[in-house]
């Protein structure tokens, strides 16, 4: 196989990253309608009932422009985020992002699996100055597949293989051990 030349390498290297860049735009579902209606909150979770919490003034900032809505709610002993989007958007971050943002250590865990086994739930332990949290988070469609990773969702959905609108659950929970 012949050598490419540094300039015919570094055109290629070029063009595929501005391809890569544009995709988005190439690719980006004409159809979507962001004006789908909201059905409402929820009023329970795997049979638990949710208590609505308030935003605070922070979580408030950083949902300013998020494409759909966004609640807060208390679960038994866990905190809940729910997040729902009625299109497919790079404003939907990893927990794991906004926790690493305000100084938390991550330590990603493996993958588990909802009370019926069959949806995926991303986890992650979460630590700062003694306080201990395990974090999970997945992403349900009406079609109720399941992803545990944003950027697995986010391209699913930029590539039509799921339609919205689409519910991205956090649950939070504060753990006693330091682990």
């Amino acid at each position: 196989m012949p050598q490419l030349s540094n300039r015919l390498r570094v055109s290629l290297m070029t063009g595929l990253g501005l391809l890569a860049a544009l995709m988005p735009l190439l690719v980006y579902p004409a159809e979507t309608n962001p004006q789908t209606d909201f059905p409402g909150w929820p009023l329970s979770f795997e049979g638990k009932k949710l208590k609505p919490l308030p935003l605070t003034e922070v979580e408030a900032g950083f949902v300013k422009g998020f494409p759909g809505r966004v609640g807060k709610f208390a679960l038994g002993n866990e905190v809940m985020i729910l997040r729902w989007i009625n299109h497919e958007t790079r404003l939907l971050h990893p927990a794991a992002d906004c926790y690493r943002g305000i100084g938390y250590t991550i330590t990603p865990q493996t993958v588990s699996q909802d009370t019926e086994g069959n949806r995926n739930w991303g986890r992650n332990l979460v630590s700062k100055d003694g306080q201990n949290l395990l974090v999970q988070e997945q992403i349900l469609d009406p079609a109720q597949q399941s992803w545990s990773d944003v950027s697995a969702w986010y391209w699913a959905a930029l590539l039509r293989q799921t339609k919205g609108p689409w519910w991205a659950i956090t649950r939070v929970k504060q753990l006693d051990d330091a682990f």
